[in-house]
């Protein structure tokens, strides 16, 4: 296993926004949220032929060829995420005696 000096975490871009009201005179509110969410330069595990192979023994015993692994950051792959949320609230009042 290998990790390429130049490994950092993922960037994560976002942008989230969102708008509130009171309703029926304050017995109520409703809410409304936008929520966008990227992430670039995520951290991926490659085995190619640069990579090669190592040849592993343990403890006096031959366990064969292992291909190497090296984990470093791509932009091959990208996660992108959008969403809306609604939400709602009721002031319950207790009754008097």
């Amino acid at each position: 296993m290998f990790v390429s000096p130049d490994l950092k975490s993922a960037l994560i871009h976002e942008f989230t926004t969102s708008y509130g009201a009171s309703l029926a005179k304050g017995k109520g509110s409703a809410e409304v949220a936008y929520i966008y969410r990227k992430a670039d330069s995520l951290i991926d595990d490659f085995k190619t032929l640069d990579t090669g192979v190592t040849h592993v023994v343990v403890n006096g015993v031959d366990a064969g060829l292992a291909t190497n692994v090296l984990y470093q950051n791509t932009d091959i792959a990208h996660r992108e995420y959008q969403a809306w949320c609604f939400s709602r609230g009721i002031k319950c009042l207790a009754a008097g005696p």
